[in-house]
């Protein structure tokens, strides 16, 4: 029986999602959780890695199992009377074998979520960048546009990372104004290691006015891993959704 679960957790307090020797992860917490209502020990597979402190509010993960006696629609109900409260099971359902939620995904949609503020808001500052209050947001919403289409990303991905191939493509880019916060939204068919919080860095350069969308445009064509932004802090990031 393969079983897809649709998760939400708060990342703060998480090395990841990934299990490592040493260090609390959301993969291991969930393995826990089956393994104490069912006795099997199953292997969760992910819709992608999220980071040290990065948070989902729709997270993809399924696993294979033998033999329970809990219907997979009502497993997440089971699952949630064991799992801390930083994390919970929104849905669980029944799927076909040959269903995988990192190689079945079509797209991704992130979220970093920042605010202009002279001081940390303590409301706001746990899943949000605070930013000078003269940054330009209109010059980072015209920015982002350079990043749409397929193009190879290779700027923003962590140097000593390893990959097959940087090449991306990206369907939707947009900084959209909230209440008391904005939202870079980004949607894509995949993601690099660290790709979405340097974009976020990068646009804070333009924003700045320490570079213009033009020469945002030219970094990505030319890879120029120097000339990115910094690497934001992971407390903005959120995995929103996952489509398949």
């Amino acid at each position: 029986m393969n079983i897809k679960l649709t998760i939400c957790y708060d990342g703060t307090d998480f090395f990841g999602w990934q299990i490592q020797k040493n260090g609390r992860t959301v993969q291991e917490e969930i393995e826990k959780a089956i393994f104490t209502l069912t006795g099997e020990k199953v292997k969760l597979v992910g819709s992608g890695r999220t980071d040290t402190g990065v948070s989902a509010f729709n997270q993809v993960a399924n696993f294979k199992i033998e033999k329970t006696n809990i219907k997979a629609e009502k497993f997440y109900l089971a699952l949630n009377t064991i799992l801390p409260s930083d994390i919970k099971v929104l849905k669980s359902e029944l799927v076909a074998d040959d269903f995988s939620a990192r190689y079945s995904a079509l797209n991704k949609t992130y979220e970093y979520k920042f605010y202009k503020s002279k001081v940390e808001i303590p409301i706001i500052d746990r899943y949000a960048l605070r930013v000078n209050e003269s940054v330009d947001i209109s010059k980072m919403q015209d920015a982002v546009k350079v990043f749409l289409g397929e193009q190879d990303f290779r700027c923003f991905l962590k140097s000593g990372s390893s990959v097959k191939t940087t090449v991306r493509t990206i369907y939707d880019a947009k900084i959209l104004e909230k209440e008391d916060f904005f939202v870079f939204s980004i949607t894509g068919n995949g993601f690099l290691y660290n790709m979405v919080r340097t974009m976020m860095g990068s646009l804070l350069l333009v924003g700045e006015g320490k570079i213009t969308k033009e020469e945002l445009s030219e970094i990505i064509k030319t890879g120029d891993r120097k000339r990115v932004g910094r690497t934001v802090l992971a407390k903005g990031l959120l995995l929103k959704k996952v489509e398949y």
